[in-house]
């Protein structure tokens, strides 16, 4: 859960944004309007500031989320899984994101898959290769 203290209020929460696990990192974007939260749940999710809701989710680390840095727009976040990832604050490419989640969890749209990757090794070094793994079992 995350608390917006308020001065004004003697140090009252006038917002809360309730999520699943523990939140390792906040930081907000005055000029967006957004406040964006990093979980132990593999998620950055962007609310907007002024009602407290849930904008959006964006979803793509596979262990818990541990920092996150605002650069102009874009929002950088970092994972145990030892990966950085950046998420577009920009109004065009939020919304296509948001309309994109929203039909994927409709099952309105094809998961993308991952072009096969052609192998950077030759057919003897593959071979070689299979021969090494075959002999360490």
């Amino acid at each position: 859960m995350v608390k917006c203290l308020s001065r004004e209020r003697g140090w009252k929460a006038d917002t809360v944004l309730k999520h699943p696990d523990f939140v390792r990192d906040v930081v907000v974007d005055d000029r967006g309007g957004w406040v964006i939260t990093g979980c132990r749940d593999e998620e950055v999710r962007v609310w907007n500031r002024a009602t407290g809701e849930l904008h959006h989710t964006f979803s793509g680390h596979s262990e818990e989320v541990t920092g996150l840095l605002l650069l102009g727009q874009i929002v950088v976040s970092v994972s145990i899984d030892a990966t950085i990832r950046k998420w577009s604050l920009k109004p065009d490419e939020l919304r296509k994101a948001t309309i994109e989640a929203e039909e994927a969890r409709k099952g309105l749209t094809e998961e993308k898959r991952e072009p096969v990757k052609k192998s950077l090794m030759t057919a003897e070094e593959e071979s070689e290769l299979a021969e090494l793994m075959d002999d360490s079992e």
